[in-house]
């Protein structure tokens, strides 16, 4: 079986999207191509060669404030924000849980992140439940010393501010 991505758009068949969580599927069947149209979100969808969709992200700007980030870091940045690139959004349909799709839309997002014209420090994430952070931390996201909403908020490092040299 192949796969491939591509950018949300009418052509794509929503309506059978099922994972585990209700909102991430009530999202992309009613409100991410709206925030597509409105440029507040990207989505990128990832289709099985008979069109089904396996899963899909968002990605939008963002800025995260420098004191968020370790001690090591700030001391290295001049700014008190630092652009980042957020995946507000990802999603595995259930049929395709278990077999490694999630680490994909990662490797995208953050490959999509690093070949665009922004500059970005790092790409961040807010983890959905501790299942979701174990994933995240797994891929080499780091934690942030404070949560958002509660909720674990990671970081994976892209600018060279990031490095201990």
């Amino acid at each position: 079986m192949t796969y491939s991505f591509v950018e949300l758009s009418s052509s794509v068949n929503k309506k059978d999207f099922a994972s585990r969580f209700d909102a991430l599927n009530e999202y992309l069947r009613k409100f991410a191509a709206q925030d597509q149209k409105r440029n507040l979100a990207k989505c990128y969808v990832l289709l099985s060669d008979n069109a089904d969709v396996v899963g899909y992200y968002t990605i939008s700007a963002s800025s995260i404030p420098l004191t968020s980030f370790p001690e090591n870091v700030q001391r290295r940045a001049a700014y008190e924000v630092l652009p980042v690139a957020l995946i507000g959004r990802l999603a595995i349909d259930k049929q395709f849980e278990g077999k490694g799709f999630g680490s994909v839309l990662i490797y995208d997002a953050i490959e999509r992140v690093k070949n665009s014209a922004l500059a970005v420090s790092a790409v961040i994430v807010v983890a959905k439940d501790d299942s979701a952070s174990r994933f995240y931390r797994h891929l080499g996201f780091i934690p942030f010393d404070e949560s958002v909403n509660g909720k674990e908020a990671l970081f994976y490092p892209l600018s060279k501010i990031f490095n201990s040299n």
